[in-house]
């Protein structure tokens, strides 16, 4: 094969790599994201958010919200208005303050830091495929050929 299309080859997989590499650090980042939640589900409803659901040991269920309350604002803000309420009130600053109606009067609730869930699963798969890429890298360093080639795209595609 001639020199230039050997080197163009080695652009291409390189290319290829950094862009899956930089993809896969992206998803990880938004999935770890998730790992904090503010403890209760919501649906927009009236200029509000109507609360459907509260995690029992949660951040919503220690601040006291339940079930059928009416968070009015968040934060100073139109409750209604948070594009993802459960992610925006599980990030910093802390702690945010909740305006809620709840049987027919209005309080003021601090919504504190929520612990953090880990996903183990996620966090063994995304550790197992790291390991896939370091593979698969580690051999066509040390032997190019095409056999190796084949099984870094094959790691590559697990990663």
């Amino acid at each position: 094969m001639p020199r230039v299309i050997k080197t163009l080859a080695l652009c291409l997989a390189i290319g290829l790599t950094a862009a899956t590499v930089g993809l896969a650090f992206l998803s990880f980042e938004r999935k770890v994201g998730s790992f904090t939640r503010a403890g209760f589900a919501s649906v927009p409803a009236g200029g509000s958010l109507l609360v459907t659901a509260v995690e029992r040991d949660g951040a919503a269920s220690a601040a006291g919200l339940a079930t059928g309350d009416r968070v009015i604002t968040a934060d100073g803000r139109i409750a209604a208005s948070l594009s993802d309420p459960e992610r925006t009130l599980a990030r910093k600053p802390f702690p945010h303050r909740l305006l809620v109606l709840s049987k027919g009067e209005v309080r003021e609730v601090a919504l504190a830091r929520p612990r953090m869930r880990l996903d183990r699963t996620y966090l063994f798969l995304a550790f197992v495929g790291f390991l896939y890429l370091i593979i698969g890298l580690f051999t066509v360093a040390r032997e190019r050929t095409r056999v190796a080639a084949i099984f870094w795209a094959l790691c590559l595609s697990s990663f």
